[in-house]
């Protein structure tokens, strides 16, 4: 199926200023599938001749005077519930730190445009992205964002990203028009009674969103930086950077386990199967490149512990255990209990879960109890 995607952002300059205004930087996208772009912008048109309004839509232009029209617009939106859909992330732009983006604040800023898009790409699908034009320091920017997409979701195709005026192209318009109410209420600029205010309640309420739970929850939303990728020249020194960094030490949780790496599991980490069989033939870059995230997700205090599941017995296992903080970046471990009692793991492998990490979510989570019990079990039999 084809699909396009519409982006803008706002607070863009969150990342560049000394003098802030604001605290969240937000991205938003729209996405629909390309045989409902006519009928769309054909509706959007005829709620333009209705309301005698013209020119550019954007979030900055609502009034009471044009009120009713931006509502209209919200109901179009919503009137096509999962067939229209809009996403947006918010980045708390003191919780970033550079440093993890080589101290290149544009290349953080397309790092959370990844973000945006990555996840919502589906396997065996084909889209088009359109981004509100963006004067880049580097403009192979959008090139290389491109490529990245493409390595992440090879059996999708991201076929094209291209910057367009947003002033011609009305469907960036409404991206405009859905950020700039996520972001008034994130940032807290909206004023009571005003016509902002009503245009958001009008979306909160499609949505059942009451406004004290979407303040409340963002409020206790830990925004984290994600560890920098590894980039290497070639699988050779990707398995050299493998071998010194985990190999030929350990790495020891927040919770005091020490966790041994062997040299074969970099195949089982690091490759993965191009005819989908579960034979792992190629290497895999976009997944080497994470590396430094597997002891970054071990030593984590806030990380999220799951049993794992054992395939060749059909079910939860506590002496395997499955970590997670970034994302859905997934570091697998197994335990073992050694004859003096002390408990130690060796690692089996680390992935993006993307398509299983709601299954994951919905696991057992992992406790020492339940492994002591497991691994007791195990001795006795």
């Amino acid at each position: 199926m084809r699909f396009e995607v519409y982006c803008d952002e706002t607070q863009p300059d969150l990342f560049f200023s000394r003098h802030p205004q604001a605290r969240f930087l937000t991205i938003g996208s729209l996405w629909l599938p390309e045989t409902l772009r006519r009928e769309v912008k054909e509706k959007i048109d005829a709620i333009r001749k209705r309301h005698n309004t013209w020119g550019e839509i954007k979030w900055s232009k609502v009034s009471p005077s044009r009120l009713s029209f931006f509502l209209d617009l919200i109901d179009l939106f919503a009137a096509y519930a999962l067939d229209v859909r809009f996403r947006c992330i918010a980045v708390d732009h003191t919780h970033v730190n550079m440093a993890f983006h080589q101290h290149d604040k544009e290349l953080g800023f397309y790092k959370f445009y990844y973000q945006l898009l990555h996840h919502w790409i589906l396997d065996f699908n084909e889209y088009r992205i359109y981004c509100d034009v963006k004067t880049n320091r580097d403009p192979k920017r959008l090139q290389i964002l491109k490529q990245c997409l493409g390595y992440a979701n090879l059996s999708s195709r991201v076929k094209d990203i291209q910057s367009l005026p947003s002033r011609q192209v009305v469907l960036i318009q409404i991206c405009d028009l859905l950020l700039g109410a996520a972001s008034s209420r994130l940032n807290n600029t909206l004023r009571t009674d005003s016509a902002k205010e009503q245009v958001v309640k009008r979306l909160e309420g499609h949505l059942s969103v009451s406004i004290q739970h979407l303040q409340n929850k963002i409020a206790r939303r830990v925004v984290m930086d994600f560890p920098p990728f590894l980039v290497c020249k070639s699988e050779a020194d990707y398995l050299a950077e493998y071998e010194r960094t985990y190999c030929r030490r350990s790495v020891t949780t927040f919770d005091g386990i020490r966790v041994f790496f062997r040299r074969d599991k970099f195949r089982h980490a690091f490759y993965e199967s191009t005819r989908r069989d579960g034979v792992k033939d190629s290497f895999s870059q976009e997944r080497a490149q994470c590396m430094g995230w597997i002891e970054a997700t071990l030593i984590h205090p806030d990380a999220t512990l799951y049993m794992g599941w054992d395939k060749a017995k059909k079910r939860y296992d506590a002496s395997n255990r499955v970590c997670i903080v970034y994302g859905n970046f997934v570091v697998v471990i197994r335990l073992f209990r050694k004859k003096s009692g002390d408990i130690t793991a060796n690692f089996v492998t680390c992935y993006s879960a993307d398509n299983s990490i709601v299954k994951i979510k919905k696991s057992p989570k992992w406790t020492l109890e339940k492994c002591m019990v497991e691994l007791a079990n195990r001795k006795g039999r």
